[in-house]
């Protein structure tokens, strides 16, 4: 009998230099069921995040050595990011990108605004167009989250 196994849930990383607020949100996340993972500088959180592809960083803002990267986007932004990001690494049209920040069926947007708002979330995020890190262009398509983006699996086993 083959039984297929659930992947296991990506964790939480809590990042912070103190240790007492580090045990504290840990407290009240696994008290949720939530696993989490925790660092305590800037390259500690790079390596866990390597390693562990959270759900979800908690981050403190004044680390030492490497410090937390705030960002002020707006809220289209933000939705835009979100939308590229859950599209795990796909190519998404203009289209598909302007129903993913206005709604579908928002017919008073041209396409071609995507670009500006790119563009934009680009320049927040200190991104190259041509050696891009966080938004990608695909040529005839439109755009996708740039670097490795991981699927996860289900395994399955015999029991």
């Amino acid at each position: 009998m083959m039984a297929f196994m659930a992947p296991p849930e990506p964790p939480i990383l809590v990042v912070d230099d103190d240790p007492k607020i580090v045990a504290l949100v840990r407290t009240y996340l696994e008290r949720e069921r939530y696993p989490v993972v925790t660092a305590a500088d800037g390259h500690a959180a790079l390596r866990a995040i390597e390693e562990h592809r959270p759900r979800l960083v908690v981050l403190d803002l004044m680390l030492p050595g490497l410090d937390g990267r705030p960002v002020p986007l707006s809220a289209l932004e933000l939705r835009l990011l979100a939308t590229l990001l859950d599209a795990d690494g796909r190519a998404l049209t203009r289209d598909q990108l302007l129903d993913g920040i206005h709604g579908a069926g928002e017919g008073d947007v041209l396409d071609r605004a995507i670009d500006v708002y790119v563009k934009r979330l680009r320049e927040k995020l200190g991104d190259d167009a041509n050696a891009p890190r966080y938004v990608a262009t695909v040529r005839g398509v439109g755009y996708r989250a740039a670097g490795r983006v991981e699927r996860r699996r289900v395994e399955a086993t015999t029991r």
